[in-house]
């Protein structure tokens, strides 16, 4: 009996979106940054994080996103 080797990659399950793809678009992004599509593209228009444009695609890389969630990392304390 043959059995065969199904290669597919994780899925999260609530949302059904791959993060394990080097590069996401924006709703994928959103969805994986906990925030929604306008905030991201907001972001994006302001160039507060990194993103590849192909033509009219926008796709945000993986390490990209969790670059911005470092960057913005809010240290014990009140803001202001």
């Amino acid at each position: 009996m043959k059995t065969s080797l199904q290669l597919t990659a994780p899925v999260h399950e609530a949302s059904g979106i791959n993060y394990n793809k080097p590069n996401m678009s924006v709703p994928e992004a959103a969805q994986f940054l906990g925030i929604g599509c306008r905030t991201l593209r907001e972001l994006i228009a302001r160039q507060e994080i990194r993103h590849v444009r192909i033509g009219r695609r926008v796709l945000i890389r993986k390490q990209d996103c969790e670059a911005f969630m470092e960057e913005n990392i809010v240290q014990g304390g009140r803001s202001l």
